[in-house]
């Protein structure tokens, strides 16, 4: 079974937060903030005050977690010839987490579904080299 977990981007500070629960009744986010030199301060955020993004379960070849709104790059195993790719945003869809070409519309058509990539062989061949919010630069 995949683990849960959540980040969120705070649109104000335009900072990723860790995010340690969320409260769907009263629509909050309570997050960690790491504080330079003074520890951690943990706050509750308004969803209207986040973008919330999911963890995929999957780690990159680095070991590093992989969440939506991550962009990655590497190679897609068991497409036509196994196809190397710059960039692609990893996004959530109803069938699951699917990986996007930033100059696509986001549909169906235009992305793979992590679900249809060994997990085993995701891990060995991509790697996350930002978020659509810290590294926008990266989508052009």
């Amino acid at each position: 079974m995949r683990e849960i977990k959540f980040r969120a981007w705070d649109k104000k500070v335009k900072k990723m937060l860790k995010v340690t629960s969320v409260d769907i009744r009263k629509k909050e986010v309570n997050t960690i903030t790491p504080i330079q030199y003074k520890g951690t301060r943990y706050s509750y955020n308004d969803f209207g005050e986040v973008e919330i993004m999911q963890f995929t379960g999957l780690k990159d070849k680095n070991g590093k977690e992989i969440y939506e709104g991550d962009i990655v790059k590497g190679i897609l195993p068991d497409s036509e010839c196994d196809e190397p790719f710059k960039k692609m945003i990893v996004k959530y869809e109803e069938d699951g987490f699917a990986l996007y070409r930033p100059e696509k519309e986001f549909n169906v058509s235009s992305g793979v579904y992590f679900g249809s990539l060994a997990s085993c062989t995701l891990n060995k061949s991509i790697e996350v080299i930002g978020n659509i919010y810290e590294n926008p630069e990266l989508l052009k």
